[in-house]
């Protein structure tokens, strides 16, 4: 049988003796869509999936069932999120100087 995240997930909450709504507090999930991701019937969005590495304890990685390099862990997944939320940081820092710059009156919108 192929990679299952829901059963990735299960095993960690479980060794982490964790119930599904406690779980659910923690990664700030309903108990029914830690259920749901457990049984495979629903794949957690990119944010829910970092909450539950944050309380889980855990990596991405292994969570996704992405291979390890010789015994290091191969944080992948991690580093890609790392790159996305920097991306997203910094295009709402040059929203809010847009925005800042458009109230202030110095340059037109046909400027930019």
């Amino acid at each position: 049988m192929g990679y299952n995240l829901g059963e990735a997930v299960k095993a960690a909450r479980l060794s982490k003796k964790l119930t599904q709504k406690q779980l659910g507090q923690l990664a700030r999930l309903e108990a029914s869509s830690i259920c749901k991701i457990e049984r495979g019937n629903s794949f957690p969005s990119i944010d829910s999936l970092r909450e539950l590495t944050i309380a889980l304890d855990t990596s991405a990685d292994i969570l996704l069932g992405i291979p390890q390099k010789q015994g290091m862990p191969y944080n992948l997944f991690d580093e890609m999120m790392e790159k996305v939320y920097g991306v997203q940081e910094e295009f709402d820092r040059l929203n809010q100087y847009y925005e800042m710059m458009r109230r202030d009156g110095q340059h037109e919108d046909s400027d930019l």
